[in-house]
């Protein structure tokens, strides 16, 4: 797996990867720019691209360093051309807990974008393009798409109504599916990049439910393994006769 990323950095000893498709889909971005419109234009893809590094990697921080207040370290971040992932050494528990931990991420992005808004009013087109690609990202997290962070947000209040995470997380994925198909649908007859987002969230939610039916598997040995034991212990006392106080003296 360490072969297709790459370290890049370690604020606050968590390891910022990149996939090699952000550094392909990334570099050739930049070179189709400066083949098309000079090297004004790949400067200005480089600086997009920079604020979308930053914006993500943040947002990313923002969820491992909630989690670390919870007790829960970050292996490490990766940054992909659509997004980032942190990797929690551990599961968060349902409930406040999640919701504090999926909120983190949008909170950062919406924190960012108001502190450059200022500067966006003032008339920098730089900082109007960071409040803008801070505010959509920070906005669109919000969707209640598991596992994008506004579904974590759904899962955990379902689990701690319910009081079953394995039947909120069954709920929420297909509230996102229907979600990502709506988005694919609408990106079809509309054009623009609400195609590829759709195709994005039918994946994610195809490798969760993956992830589910691994877990119900992984539950049912466990229980299977449990009753076994029981039985053995249950067998073994009945083999043994009647407890020894009730023996006749001899």
């Amino acid at each position: 797996m360490e072969n297709n990323r790459s370290s890049l950095l370690r604020p606050f000893g968590i390891p910022i990867r990149l996939h090699s498709s952000f550094l392909l889909l990334g570099g050739g971005y930049i070179l189709w720019q400066a083949l098309s419109g000079g090297a004004s234009a790949a400067a200005s893809a480089l600086l997009l691209g920079g604020m979308l590094f930053g914006s993500v990697a943040l947002h990313e921080l923002g969820h491992a360093l909630t989690a670390r207040a919870f007790g829960l370290r970050t292996r490490d971040i990766t940054l992909y051309p659509f997004g980032g992932v942190a990797a929690l050494e551990g599961e968060p528990k349902p409930g406040r807990q999640e919701a504090l931990i999926a909120l983190a991420g949008p909170a950062v992005n919406l924190v960012l974008a108001a502190i450059a808004l200022p500067f966006a009013l003032s008339g920098s087109a730089l900082a109007l393009s960071f409040v803008g690609l801070n505010a959509i990202m920070g906005v669109f997290n919000l969707l209640p798409a598991f596992p994008m962070d506004g579904g974590r947000v759904l899962r955990s209040w379902m689990a701690r109504r319910s009081g079953d995470p394995l039947q909120a997380t069954e709920r929420a994925l297909g509230i996102s599916r229907w979600l990502s198909w709506g988005m694919l649908a609408i990106g079809v007859f509309q054009g623009g990049s609400l195609v590829l987002v759709g195709l994005a969230l039918l994946w994610m939610n195809r490798q969760e439910r993956r992830r589910l039916e691994m877990q119900r598997l992984e539950m049912q040995r466990r229980a299977q393994v449990r009753a076994r034991r029981e039985t053995k212990v249950v067998a073994h006392d009945h083999w043994q006769g009647p407890p020894m106080w009730s023996h006749p003296a001899v």
